[in-house]
């Protein structure tokens, strides 16, 4: 029987089969841990990029609305499993660290508004679901992939950033915001 390379098919059909195979057999490679607790820390803390947006009633939220208060802002869309997995402890998160001062958004990434209201309803997340149909306000943040999360911290300025899907009610990170939310007004 004859095989894949014996047969005279082109040279790039034989690259793109070789191409198909080596990622089939990468994807069976078990991707390293990461720690869902984690979060990487800016150097120097500079102002988070000014934004408003709506909800899919057509409230309309800005980073200034935030003022004085730790801003956690997740950027998702209703098509990424890991944005839909790490959503409950978000809205744990929420409800647990509101009264400190921290308040969280999550800023879906070009979907319609009924994709994210039917979203909300089948899943009953209650924080609020903002979109960004163009990705505008995701190229300010330079955010890269989905989730990718921004703290701001009381004065407006970005001040951790985690890609990648997080438990966010864990309490390292809870310990984080809760720490920040105690600090200083200038």
């Amino acid at each position: 029987m004859p095989r894949l390379f014996d047969i005279n098919f082109p040279l790039s059909t034989k690259f793109a089969a070789l191409l198909v195979v080596l990622l089939t057999f990468l994807s069976t490679i078990p991707a390293p841990t990461l720690a869902r607790d984690d979060l990487s820390a800016y150097d120097t803390r500079t102002a988070a990029p000014a934004f408003e947006l709506a909800d899919p009633s057509g409230k309309r939220y800005a980073l200034k609305d935030y003022k004085g208060k730790v801003l956690v802002v997740n950027f998702w869309a209703t098509w990424c499993p890991p944005c839909r997995k790490e959503m409950p402890s978000m809205q744990r998160l929420w409800r647990a660290l509101q009264a400190q001062g921290v308040e969280l958004i999550a800023i879906d990434f070009g979907e319609s508004a009924e994709d994210v209201a039917a979203f909300a309803a089948e899943t009953g997340i209650e924080i609020p679901l903002l979109l960004d149909p163009t990705g505008d306000i995701v190229h300010k943040f330079k955010a890269v992939g989905l989730p990718t999360t921004f703290i701001i911290d009381r004065q407006g300025r970005l001040a951790y950033h985690a890609a990648g899907e997080r438990e966010w009610d864990a309490p390292k990170i809870a310990a984080v915001l809760a720490k920040l939310a105690a600090e200083p007004l200038n």
